[in-house]
């Protein structure tokens, strides 16, 4: 092992440049490409292969703004659940709404909840319920917050959001006719 070591260091820069590092990379690749396909926990699941061994595929179809129909294709291809990318799938079949979206023993969120595109404003330091990621954090937040959103609550209300209502399609208009952009998001939040 050590004799090994000293080949290495004793390489010059050209030869890392040109021969280790895209061998490296060359290799790093064929045995990611090898985990996804067959031993990654969602190796089973039928979809595109470029879909299975990189994120890129989904990117780009977004990008081109197809995925929608190209999601609709591979259902009808491959069948009700199909990989997308190599840790994400899709599916059609209703009676799964119940396994995802589940009460008791909630899934957790990924990690993609707590990026900073999501977090924005920083109006408090408590994350909102679409964020939260602590299933228990969660609950407790909507256990307060949920009587507000009742049918009953929301008809009491019903002649302020009106209001409120009316007042932000007049904003819109004023910015429409000055011809000038928002930030869309920043007002539906408001």
């Amino acid at each position: 092992m050590g004799h090994l070591l000293h080949i290495f260091l004793v390489l010059p820069l050209a030869t890392w440049l040109t021969v280790a590092l895209p061998v490296s990379i060359i290799l790093y690749c064929a045995l990611w490409i090898v985990y996804v396909r067959t031993l990654h926990p969602l190796s089973a699941i039928p979809g595109p292969f470029w879909a299975s061994v990189s994120r890129t595929w989904y990117m780009y179809r977004v990008y081109v703004g197809d995925m929608h129909t190209v999601q609709r294709r591979l259902h009808e291809q491959y069948g009700p659940v199909i990989r997308i990318a190599p840790n994400e799938v899709t599916t059609t079949d209703l009676s799964a709404i119940s396994r995802i979206y589940r009460n008791h023993k909630p899934l957790s969120k990924t990690d993609f909840y707590s990026h900073k595109l999501w977090n924005r404003g920083n109006i408090s330091k408590q994350k909102d319920t679409f964020t939260q990621q602590d299933e228990k954090e969660h609950s407790n937040y909507c256990r307060i917050v949920n009587p507000v959103y009742t049918l009953s609550n929301v008809l009491k209300s019903e002649d302020y959001i009106s209001e409120v209502s009316e007042l932000f399609l007049t904003r819109l208009g004023e910015f429409a006719d000055r011809k000038q952009s928002i930030d869309l998001g920043l007002w539906l939040q408001m």
